[in-house]
């Protein structure tokens, strides 16, 4: 849905970048689910639709229009 979204993670265990590039830098989501007691929740997933819903509510038909 999003052009140039891409996840990954780092050293930090149980946790999750999504990231997309614009023309003004990164924007970036961190998903952990550390603490919560929920080890088996898919952290990559909740990150890319995060910036998949801020993609959509900025990209309305309305200003199309």
């Amino acid at each position: 849905i999003v052009p140039g979204l891409f996840t990954y993670t780092n050293a930090l265990p149980g946790v999750c970048f999504a990231q997309v590039d614009t023309e003004r830098g990164a924007l970036t989501v961190q998903m952990s689910a550390q603490g919560s007691g929920t080890e088996d929740i898919d952290r990559c997933k909740i990150a890319r639709e995060t910036i998949e819903d801020i993609y959509k509510a900025v990209n309305t038909d309305d200003e199309e229009q």
